[in-house]
């Protein structure tokens, strides 16, 4: 184990959060996109959108059109684990439904 000093420290916390918030601001710009798409959609009288974002974005973005009670409907080749691994940083297209009788 090495010992560190509190300046070291503090350049690793600070990297980490400006990772942090790069990520974040990512994913929210993801959702952002996904809502405008569902709104567009939604005033056609349309019940279903693709969207897109970066497959490492993925999990957090369905999970927060889940808890808006959204479904989400994943492409078949997301569940291999290589593929997400191998091409995280590349597009992957969803489908978001939606039910307006909800």
């Amino acid at each position: 184990m090495k010992t560190i000093s509190a300046g070291e420290a503090n350049e690793i916390s600070c990297s980490n959060n400006t990772e942090v918030i790069e990520r974040n601001k990512e994913i929210q710009e993801a959702i952002e996109n996904c809502m405008s798409k569902i709104e567009n959609a939604a005033k056609a009288g349309n019940f279903r959108v693709k969207c897109y974002c970066r497959v490492k974005h993925l999990d957090d973005v369905c999970a927060t059109l889940k808890s808006l009670s959204y479904h989400v409907a994943l492409p078949i080749s997301y569940k291999s684990e290589v593929w997400r691994t191998y091409l995280s940083t590349s597009m992957v297209e969803f489908e978001v439904s939606w039910n307006c009788f909800d």
